[in-house]
């Protein structure tokens, strides 16, 4: 008997089980519906609410709040339930017919009401959900329009960066084309005296940014100095035998005041700290030099050196001159 109805009490609840989340979430309104009815009949035997004349008095209430929270279906099962609950018996018989209209009637403005309800929570949740969209929108519109605002300030930067420095290296070759310009003049004729050789060396000084230049020429009577500039050697012995240039050579002391007192043919003041020599060559050998000196230290480039060569080649033309001179004297 007992495995009888173990059978009978599963087959019952394998046919209420609910196969889907919407058949569950049904189900559930529906028992809220009956509980609501109960608590209702609980509440009216309790406190005395009964009266044969009004038998389903608050039941529409319960109608009401099962429709509002479950729909229509709910509001139809508590109804059916408050005329089970409140009309059994002759006395309420009357009442069974106005009170299933009044409750159908409660049930479809209810759940009128609350589709409508639901329908603008759900156009409201759109339309955030929309809004929430565009906003999302708008800020990823900003942070590419950041992002391009960026890139583009980069790029006009590297362009700045680029025509700044193609403008430097511009500038250099129009100041190193006059500074060659300055020292290849021809109407510059070393041979013209000491002044045209005074200014072919000051033109050097200034091409280079240097604070004195000289041109030491050694001679059978004795070395011959021609400076330009603010600084000056002493006057003194000169030490040409100090300065074994080879053919094609050039000496640089760079910030080493004892160096170019050692370097020098010249005395120059001890605050010179830089010596650029340079030599001054015919038939191969070395006849006389060129000294460069700056009492700052300067580090001494490939195009200073370059310039001084060029000084060097236009002043061969005195060695020439000395030599035939010297020549013929003896």
């Amino acid at each position: 008997m007992l495995e009888r109805i173990r059978v009978y009490a599963r087959a019952v609840a394998r046919f209420l089980e609910a196969r889907s989340p919407e058949e569950r979430r049904k189900r559930g309104h529906h028992a809220f519906a009956l509980l609501l009815v109960a608590g209702v009949a609980i509440v009216k035997y309790v406190t005395g609410l009964t009266d044969e004349r009004a038998p389903f008095t608050l039941y529409v209430l319960a109608v009401a709040a099962a429709s509002a929270r479950g729909g229509l279906e709910s509001g139809l099962v508590a109804t059916l339930a408050s005329i089970l609950a409140a009309g059994i018996g002759p006395a309420a018989a009357p009442s069974r017919l106005l009170f299933a209209v009044e409750g159908l009637m409660t049930a479809l403005v209810v759940s009128t009401v609350r589709s409508s309800v639901g329908m603008r929570e759900a156009q409201l949740r759109g339309a955030e959900e929309t809004i929430a969209n565009l906003k999302a929108r708008e800020r990823h519109a900003q942070q590419l329009d950041a992002a391009r605002r960026r890139e583009w300030e980069e790029y006009r930067q590297a362009v700045a960066r680029g025509q700044a420095a193609l403008q430097g290296v511009a500038d250099d070759a129009r100041r190193q084309l006059g500074a060659l310009e300055s020292l290849t003049d021809p109407s510059l004729n070393p041979l013209g005296g000491d002044e045209m050789v005074t200014e072919l060396l000051d033109r050097l000084r200034r091409a280079v940014g240097a604070d004195g230049v000289a041109l030491v020429q050694p001679g059978g009577q004795g070395a011959a100095v021609v400076t330009a500039g603010a600084l000056e050697p002493a006057a003194g012995p000169i030490d040409t035998a100090g300065q074994p240039l080879a053919q094609g050579r050039v000496a640089v002391v760079h910030n080493d005041p004892a160096r170019v007192a050692q370097l020098s043919a010249l005395q120059w003041p001890d605050t010179v700290t830089s010596l650029l020599v340079v030599p001054v060559l015919h038939d191969g050998q070395v006849w006389s030099t060129i000294e460069v000196v700056s009492e700052r230290s300067r580090q001494v480039s490939d195009w200073d050196v370059a310039l001084a060569r060029v000084a060097a080649d236009r002043l061969a033309v005195l060695v020439v001159q000395g030599r035939a001179l010297a020549s013929r004297a003896s």
